[in-house]
């Protein structure tokens, strides 16, 4: 993945935002997506363990869990909407 837009606009900004889904098509099932914000880490204070937080296809198994964790004690804000299948059929 190109993190270019984050290390171009990271140092002017006081907050960063990830988005993601997960959902194959309208007629396999629910459709998920997630937010997540996160404060400006401070690498004197902050545990910088956030920066091993990647696609979860990309992330051993083993290491989610503790990832995950570290996140919901980092985050300012979490946000998950679900969609039904069948409210995606029309």
């Amino acid at each position: 993945m190109d993190n270019t837009f984050d290390k171009l606009y990271y140092d002017q900004g006081e907050l960063i935002a990830g988005v993601d889904e997960s959902g194959v098509s309208d007629i396999a099932g629910p459709l998920v997506a997630a937010c997540v914000v996160l404060p400006k880490i401070d690498p004197r204070k902050d545990d910088l363990a956030i920066f091993e937080v990647q696609d979860s296809k990309v992330v051993p198994e083993k290491h989610r869990k503790r990832l995950a964790e570290i996140v919901y004690n980092m985050a300012i804000g979490i946000g998950i909407g679900i969609v039904s299948q069948e409210s995606l059929i029309t």
